[in-house]
């Protein structure tokens, strides 16, 4: 297939998704965080969005334990102790008392 013609497809595919209004449109910046408290999970602001806090659903964060003192220490800790590498996954790397419960 040449170059023209895929671009044509994806322009094409591109042009549906914007009118079926289910494009991903520009990116989120998010300018501000406000940390966890009161039984809520960190709240982030968002870059035209004002004061508006906004839960963070696309990470793995979203309890807040990413900001977490005590997790970053025991992150720390843990890296100290046993390093750190490219994966969890077993096929790749063998696993740790840390992290294995036989």
């Amino acid at each position: 297939m040449s170059l023209k013609k895929l671009e044509s497809l994806f322009t094409g595919k591109l042009t549906e998704l914007q009118q079926q209004g289910i494009s991903k449109r520009c990116e989120k910046v998010v300018t501000g965080m406000k940390a966890a408290g009161d039984g809520f999970g960190a709240r982030y602001f968002l870059e035209g969005q004002g004061d508006k806090p906004f839960l963070r659903m696309n990470s793995n964060s979203y309890l807040g334990l990413a900001v977490n003192p005590k997790v970053i220490k025991a992150e720390t800790d843990a890296a100290e102790k046993f390093g750190v590498g490219p994966g969890r996954c077993p096929l790749y790397q063998w696993h740790l008392p840390a992290t294995y419960r036989a």
